[in-house]
């Protein structure tokens, strides 16, 4: 009996005792998949052992061996999410994706549009300055995005919820002509949750709403039971109303919603002035959550914005725009043989179409990059 007690008990302890993921430091040091920029995310389910944060990996990963050993899973970024700071740093790595470290306080890297072209249609998308680089586009700068002058204002908080006012002061002063507001929460009961918008000597807006609840914000039960929210709140949102929005999917209801109360009453305002975010957390059941971060996104309305319009799709050589060199191209450059000063096909401006326009339509041959 004594010998099956032996038996059982090495194999009760064997995963403690042996190397998490087989590459564990065999005197107690950092596992190498933690801190690893390379390892993802450390509050969202990033399908790779670890996450990006040492420090919050690493305290998982004591408790729960499974998440650095198999993969960072949902449940592991539940926790990361109750119990990680998101905002203080030292490295870029334990911001997660997205953001990079900037004096201490994982900050939005900045962001802007980027023109594309597939084939002859042109397309432009909100990206990094290197990230519009690597896909080959045409970078509008940062802040200036696809559909206007673009401004990003965070607040990084990671404060236990009670009743938290915190206030953005954006300095810029333009006229808003949209306005999307992002909110990162944690909290085991979100509907309990009250969030408030409002800017300084303007109006007030109720963003959230204790979802699932038929009600105001009040003191009675009791709402959506699902845990923490990360999300955009924008009125032209397409998944529905976040109202609407209730579902047991760790580690946090994610996506874009529209506000429980539309954001348009800001258009038309200016930006400069203070904004404060109140969350509430209206039953004061026990339930816990920190309020992580919040931004603005505020859209300018001046005309006179970096766009996409001046970006073409067409490419030397590509004189019908049809989005490559081709026998058509070769048949409009013959059909203009000799002189042509200024025409298209004179690529060289020599003043005529000959040989050396010719090999320059052919280096080009085939779809416009």
């Amino acid at each position: 009996m004594s010998r099956i007690i032996a038996v059982m008990a090495i194999l009760i302890w064997a995963p403690v005792l042996l190397p998490i993921g087989g590459d564990a430091a065999e005197d107690g040091g950092p596992r190498p998949v933690c801190g690893d920029a390379d390892a993802g995310d450390c509050f969202t389910a990033n399908g790779t052992p670890g996450c990006s944060d040492a420090a919050c990996c690493e305290q998982r990963c004591n408790q729960v061996p499974q998440c650095c050993e198999v993969a960072w899973d949902a449940l592991c970024a539940q926790w990361a999410l109750e119990f990680c700071s998101l905002c203080a740093c030292v490295l870029d790595s334990e911001c997660g994706d997205g953001r990079r470290c900037v004096d201490g306080t994982c900050a939005p890297i900045p962001t802007g549009g980027c023109c594309q072209c597939d084939g002859i249609d042109q397309f432009c998308e909100e990206l990094t300055s290197s990230g519009c680089a690597t896909a080959g586009g045409a970078y509008l700068g940062d802040g200036n995005g696809c559909d206007g002058g673009l401004l990003v204002v965070e607040s990084c908080v990671d404060e236990f919820i009670f009743s938290i006012p915190d206030t953005i002061s954006v300095k810029e002063s333009f006229e808003i002509r949209d306005l999307e507001v992002q909110l990162l929460i944690s909290h085991t009961w979100t509907g309990e949750l009250c969030v408030t918008l409002e800017k300084r000597n303007g109006p007030s807006v109720v963003l959230v709403q204790r979802i699932g609840f038929d009600g105001q914000c009040d003191l009675s039960c009791c709402g959506c039971w699902s845990d923490h929210l990360n999300i955009t709140l924008s009125d032209d949102a397409t998944g529905g109303s976040i109202e609407e929005q209730c579902g047991w999917d760790p580690p946090a209801l994610t996506g874009v919603f529209t506000p429980q109360e539309p954001l348009s009453v800001f258009a038309g305002l200016d930006s400069a002035g203070d904004w404060t975010l109140t969350v509430s957390d209206r039953k004061g059941s026990g339930d816990i959550g920190r309020l992580h971060r919040w931004a603005l996104h505020l859209t300018i309305a001046a005309p006179d914005q970096p766009s996409c319009a001046a970006v073409s799709c067409a490419c030397d050589g590509d004189l019908d725009d049809s989005g490559s060199v081709d026998i058509i191209d070769l048949l409009m450059l013959l059909a203009q043989w000799g002189s042509n000063p200024g025409g298209p096909p004179d690529f060289d401006g020599d003043g005529n179409v000959g040989i050396v326009d010719f090999l320059l339509l052919l280096a080009n041959w085939g779809p416009c990059p």
